[in-house]
């Protein structure tokens, strides 16, 4: 990918300054018949198709685009499903230069948001707990409106914000556990990004990966058991998958382009991700074994972040 997610969320120096206000999801230019009520099989994604970054979602197979976000200067990125399929929390710099996290229904309508950041910090990777009645309905996320770049969690309407890492490094990317007992994320605290796992009070933190290159971008499967992530390791972005314990990690990609971003199909049959081996970002998806890749976006128009729609997993026994 042209701009890796850890240097997306770090270096967020959005030029919004001047950007055009645009009041709703039906500003010129924009499709309406986004799906509501039913995300199943639905990926969110980012594209600059039409200028600046903005959200789209579209069906697994690539087929029915539909843009959720109106045309404007300022940058929409980072979708995340909630566990209903009814919402997708972002990131965006509509309203300053620097990067917050706003929630919008799944068709784009009521824009809202989520955290307030203030000049020079900024809040983005979303993540959205699994949903069930144990889990609650909380967005992880990562900041540096404290001392450093830390992880947070709030509730999904932007109140409770908690911080749960205090170390020194950037604590980014945090993503959730299916059973919400544990959350990934990526860390240089050690003197290189690697994937760590967390209790979600922030206790218990472990390190799954270490090697002297870069791993990111960690994707739980959804049955907890595996944990797909980017890494360099091989002197490429490529995807990996590894054991939730860190364990056995397997290349399943392996291309000049860059990969990354990989997120899992609910059955966890399929991993779809990001790559430039066609000159761009697009959207690709493959076979969990790295098998039948195929690309879902049009090398013209790209694609980048994207998020398959999950529903919430059955309670635990």
């Amino acid at each position: 990918m042209k701009t890796p997610r850890i240097i997306g969320v770090l270096l967020v120096l959005a030029s919004a300054a001047g950007c055009e206000r645009e009041a709703g999801p039906t500003a010129p230019g924009m499709v309406s018949n986004a799906a509501t009520g039913n995300a199943d099989g639905r990926i969110a994604f980012a594209s600059t198709r039409n200028g600046s970054y903005k959200i789209f979602v579209m069906g697994e197979d690539g087929s029915g685009v539909t843009q959720l976000t109106p045309p404007a200067t300022y940058s929409d990125n980072d979708p995340v499903w909630s566990p209903d399929g009814m919402r997708i929390a972002f990131t965006s710099t509509r309203d300053g230069p620097y990067f917050d996290i706003w929630l919008m229904n799944a068709d784009g309508s009521g824009v809202t948001r989520l955290t307030d950041s203030r000049p020079f910090l900024t809040s983005s990777s979303p993540a959205w707990s699994a949903g069930a009645a144990w889990c609650g309905d909380r967005i992880a996320f990562h900041s540096n409106r404290g001392m450093g770049n830390d992880i947070y969690v709030m509730n999904a309407d932007g109140t409770g914000v908690t911080q749960l890492t205090n170390a020194p490094g950037s604590d980014i990317t945090p993503t959730w556990a299916p059973a919400c007992d544990r959350l990934a994320f990526v860390t240089n605290r050690d003197g290189n990004y690697e994937i760590y796992v967390m209790n979600p009070d922030g206790t218990g933190v472990t390190r799954l990966t270490a090697n002297t290159a870069l791993d990111q971008d960690p994707a739980w499967s959804p049955d907890g058991s595996r944990i797909a992530f980017a890494s360099s390791r091989d002197g490429n972005s490529e995807i990996y998958v590894m054991n939730a314990d860190g364990m056995g990690a397997t290349r399943l990609t392996n291309d000049p382009g860059r990969d990354g971003t990989p997120a899992w199909s609910p059955d966890g049959s399929r991993i779809v991700f990001t790559s430039d081996r066609a000159g761009r970002d697009d959207i690709y998806v493959m076979d969990s074994d790295g098998s039948n890749v195929s690309r879902l976006t049009d090398g013209s128009t790209g694609g980048s972040y994207p998020a398959w729609f999950a529903p919430a997993p059955p309670p635990p026994p």
